[in-house]
């Protein structure tokens, strides 16, 4: 493997875990360990593990805040997930880049249309021909936001490490 393994972070609920190598040779993903519809604490670290098996790591996570009227519980959820994700980064002593979606879906989908169907497109444009491009729809064939996001942060951080030779930001 050339440079660290590239991991991404889509924090939400119905997010994903995604890593790959600085050449995308080993791509995985993986949806957020859910049990009975919650955070599985356990599996998250787990896949977290398994996602920084080979090595030094880089991690950019999905920044995310509150919006002052959106006082739902969902929205309390999603923190708690986001919360879960730094924790597991600190206890593996990885600081997660932490980058807002407006950022990198600058620098990933500049010229491509806000919109999810459009950007599974474009990924897996830039992935074309690699096994992962199967894993981005469900069972019923509806898009796995959470597994398309996760994979372009993980692509991001990948991208700036090699443009730059350092960390994403």
């Amino acid at each position: 493997m050339v440079g660290p393994t590239f991991i991404g972070i889509d924090p939400g609920l119905h997010g994903a875990l995604a890593w790959m190598d600085g050449e995308r040779r080993q791509i995985e993903v993986r949806d957020c360990p859910l049990t009975a519809g919650e955070y599985d604490f356990f599996g998250m670290w787990k896949a977290f593990e398994t996602a920084c098996a080979s090595g030094p790591a880089i991690v950019v996570m999905e920044k995310v805040h509150s919006m002052p009227s959106d006082g739902k519980a969902s929205a309390f959820s999603f923190g708690v997930g986001y919360g879960a994700w730094l924790a597991i980064c600190g206890m593996f002593r990885i600081p997660p880049n932490l980058v807002a979606p407006q950022t990198w879906k600058r620098v990933m989908l500049a010229g491509i249309a806000n919109d999810k169907r459009a950007e599974a497109m474009a990924l897996k444009q830039r992935f074309q021909g690699h096994p992962i491009c199967a894993q981005l729809h469900g069972p019923r064939g509806g898009l796995r936001d959470g597994r398309v996001d996760a994979l372009f942060l993980a692509e991001y951080a990948r991208v700036a490490w090699k443009i730059s030779g350092k960390r994403a930001a």
